[in-house]
């Protein structure tokens, strides 16, 4: 590819880490969720809106602090919300103090297939990522990855992404 002279180009290690990130990243989301659809027939974006709502009081969180929490567009979380409802693991709820605002809620069902995908999740957590890591090394990635997050609150408003609270 033609470089342009005023780009600011990755050198060799900056193109290792990126490409290693996004490789890393990917390979770790598929192998989740393949895990998770086949043994509870759960993808795994929708195990992360439901340990969002099985944390929160009462089971339940407006969708646009989720979408706020999972670092989604608000249309993405709605159609996924839509899906959930259908399945029958989450609810919606108007809101009583704001006639545009809508509670996600985990219904009971919801809360007992969360149960059975948890330990499937965590397995999987360790056996793709923890496993590969010293206690260096982890505490390296936790530190790079909150510095993203920081780096990013708020940046991306105009692509219908909430920023995190």
């Amino acid at each position: 590819m033609p470089k342009d002279r005023d780009t600011p180009w990755l050198n060799d290690d900056e193109m290792r880490g990126w490409r290693s990130f996004i490789a890393a990243m990917n390979l770790v989301h598929r192998a989740l969720d393949r895990e998770l659809r086949h043994s509870v027939d759960m993808t795994v974006d929708d195990y992360g809106v439901l340990v969002h709502l099985s944390e929160a009081t009462d089971r339940r969180v407006r969708l646009g602090e989720l979408a706020a929490l999972l670092r989604v567009p608000k249309a993405h979380l709605t159609y996924r919300i839509q899906r959930m409802e259908k399945s029958g693991l989450v609810r919606r709820v108007g809101c009583d103090d704001d006639g545009r605002g809508v509670w996600a809620v985990m219904t009971p069902e919801g809360f007992e297939r969360l149960k059975e995908a948890a330990p499937i999740h965590v397995a999987g957590v360790r056996r793709h990522v923890l496993d590969h890591w010293d206690a260096a090394q982890l505490s390296a990635v936790g530190d790079a990855m909150e510095a993203l997050l920081h780096g990013h609150d708020g940046c991306c408003a105009g692509d219908g992404a909430a920023s995190a609270p």
